[in-house]
């Protein structure tokens, strides 16, 4: 809101600044506002931005939208506090505007012939949401990921069991050659699918009767479609949900019929979970500055997934006499299933947390 107009504007060759008027839920007329008012100065905070602009162009609706849209990040630390503050600060703004149509000011510290009221609220801060819930106000308001994508925290994992990212299909494809037709024409027909493994968020799923679907990928640098037919579809149907990260075996190939696109007929197919569970031969952890009870809070991490066939390794362990790399007994060995990343991750004391992946070929 202290940068954008209403369009999008090119403010470098290869640039482009978001225009608030693609904000759904944010009317011209909002935008119009948000824009003239700007000329008096930067927005500092929720509550000057509540005070300042039309409130007849600005109703809960709106800043919602702006604010799950990312358009209010710099007038707080996070989105979460932004819409914690909400509340307080449209009824202070509303407030305002009762005391200076009244002429009552003496509320905000106005002194006898001052010009201008001060305007200050208590704001209180929260956490940021979650990296999906923040992704998901951003598509919900954008209609699309603006600041990153779901697949981004499995990244390193992805990675490990696929092929490449799906941004680099089509760097490191490499077609068969055309097989000769069996007739007398001397005629060629399209070589056989290349065998590849692609991985990536479920984002949009078309089902052609009950027995195929044709599913979606993508993963943030790129998409590709993938048709499940038959048994395989009767299998997999459940996990062929908007959202849900999938790893498919396959045959690629260009499609022919949509513009000399990729395609990927599944062969196989399981969610990122399933993958790691039968995969993961090590969990990471990269240790920085661990705190005393660091020991209990990873004891109390890894318990409800003990039993699991991937070990634990803790690098950089260290105590108040020495320090060590640690892997740890066969007991503490787990099940390396994405929620237990995320809960590792979160531990004070952890730099990193990834798996060493090992797909074997009969996957």
């Amino acid at each position: 809101v202290n940068a954008s107009e209403y369009m999008f504007v090119a403010i470098e060759p290869k640039v482009i600044r978001y225009g608030l008027g693609a904000i759904k839920g944010v009317g011209h007329g909002a935008c119009e506002a948000i824009v003239a008012e700007r000329v008096h100065g930067t927005y500092t905070d929720l509550a000057d931005f509540c005070r300042r602009v039309d409130p007849t162009r600005l109703n809960r609706r709106v800043l919602e939208a702006l604010i799950l849209s990312g358009a209010l990040d710099a007038l707080a630390t996070t989105r979460a506090s932004l819409m914690l503050q909400l509340p307080d600060a449209i009824k202070a703004a509303e407030q305002y505007l009762r005391d200076r149509q009244s002429g009552q000011n003496d509320m905000f510290g106005l002194a006898t012939g001052a010009a201008t009221p001060v305007f200050r609220i208590d704001l209180p801060s929260a956490p940021e949401w979650p990296l999906e819930q923040r992704l998901q106000g951003e598509r919900d308001t954008l209609g699309h990921y603006l600041s990153g994508h779901p697949t981004d925290p499995w990244k390193d994992e992805l990675a490990q069991l696929s092929t490449c990212p799906l941004g680099e299909i089509i760097d490191r494809y490499q077609p068969p050659k055309p097989r000769k037709s069996d007739d007398d024409n001397n005629r060629f027909r399209r070589g056989p699918d290349t065998p590849w493994t692609v991985a990536g968020m479920v984002a949009a799923v078309r089902k052609r009767g009950d027995s195929d679907a044709f599913v979606r990928l993508e993963d943030g640098d790129g998409s590709i479609e993938v048709s499940f037919f038959g048994e395989l579809y009767q299998q997999v149907a459940p996990l062929l949900t908007r959202g849900e990260i999938l790893i498919v075996d396959g045959g690629l190939r260009i499609d022919e019929f949509s513009g000399g696109g990729f395609q990927v007929r599944a062969r196989s197919a399981c969610s990122l979970a399933d993958a790691c569970r039968k995969h993961a031969r090590l969990l990471q952890l990269k240790l920085n500055g661990i705190r005393p009870d660091f020991v209990e809070q990873l004891q109390r991490a890894l318990a409800g997934y003990r039993g699991g066939r991937t070990s634990v390794t803790l690098y950089g362990y260290r105590n108040r006499s020495a320090q060590a790399d640690l892997e740890l007994g066969e007991a503490w060995r787990v099940d390396a299933i994405p929620d237990l990343l995320r809960a590792v991750r979160a531990l004070p004391g952890v730099q990193t947390a990834r798996l060493r992946i090992v797909k074997q070929p009969d996957s």
